[in-house]
């Protein structure tokens, strides 16, 4: 911030977010995340939002805040794709196939982990689409 590098305070305010997660300080962690995405926002960077959005999904996902997490994944999906990241996409297509999974809607479970598991060995990410390919046989649909 001293330096005004507006793109760098959004990442380290997003790091810091992150670091609060982890210590299961999900309060702290929710307000960096959101400071990180008003300058995402303020700069035009896209690619710190969709971070911002993954990292805030995840905090409200931990808290049960499903509808909220959901918004956040939503929304990071659309950037991700945009910038043809596959490994986002498939990444927040896994987070929301998981949340499906845990609020009962197993169908969408499946569209979502089908998704991702595709995006996945797309890229090459063979153990990602392991763990991707567990939830969907836990959810009675069998795998190549």
């Amino acid at each position: 911030q001293e330096l005004g590098d507006r793109r760098l305070a959004g990442q380290a305010l997003d790091c810091l977010g992150s670091a609060h997660g982890f210590l299961d300080q999900y309060q702290r962690a929710i307000e960096y995340h959101e400071q990180a995405l008003v300058i995402a926002q303020e700069i035009g960077d896209k690619i710190l939002r969709g971070a911002a959005l993954i990292h805030l999904g995840h905090v409200y996902n931990l808290l049960g805040q499903y509808p909220k997490a959901i918004e956040c994944y939503e929304q990071a999906l659309v950037i991700a794709r945009e910038f043809g990241d596959r490994r986002g996409e498939a990444y927040t297509h896994y987070s929301l196939g998981l949340i499906q999974e845990e609020v009962g809607q197993a169908d969408q479970a499946v569209r979502e982990f089908q998704e991702a598991l595709t995006l996945y060995e797309a890229v090459e990410l063979d153990q990602n689409a392991q763990a991707v390919r567990e939830h969907l046989r836990e959810l009675g649909h069998t795998v190549d």
